[in-house]
């Protein structure tokens, strides 16, 4: 039998303990040591919300709270908002200078859009915001 804790700090820093047999590595420690005492598998992530986790015969399984998301991110991914922004609340990104749209996924270059046939003169492609590049 496997039992999984959830437990959070007054900083808001998340951890998961399980408990049990880890003989194919299932309690996601990266190890396959067994655990009489509760071990913390995952640690980190202070703005993620974890409302549950589940461990099974092999694997570990954390459920965050996505209220939080931006198009299939939570709000701490590296992809979110398009590598470019910030995830405010669910679907809603606030843009650096220079990109725009609701991903944060369109940028321009000298004022054309980034797939226009002339931007940078017709010559490379624009790479970035205001960015031209081969």
């Amino acid at each position: 039998m496997y039992i999984s804790n959830v437990t959070h700090s007054a900083s808001g820093w998340v951890s998961v303990a399980t408990t049990g047999t880890n003989s194919r590595g299932q309690l996601g420690d990266g190890t396959t040591a067994n655990y009489a005492f509760p071990g913390v598998i995952y640690g980190g992530y202070s703005n993620r919300t974890v409302v549950g986790a589940a461990v099974g015969s092999s694997f570990t399984y954390v459920v965050y709270d996505s209220s939080q998301s931006c198009f299939g991110y939570l709000s701490d991914d590296y992809f979110v908002c398009g590598r470019h922004g910030q995830c405010i609340s669910r679907d809603t990104c606030i843009c650096e200078n220079g990109y725009s749209g609701a991903n944060c996924d369109t940028w321009q270059c000298n004022s054309l859009n980034w797939n226009d046939t002339t931007v940078c003169s017709g010559f490379g492609k624009c790479v970035a915001a205001d960015t031209c590049g081969m």
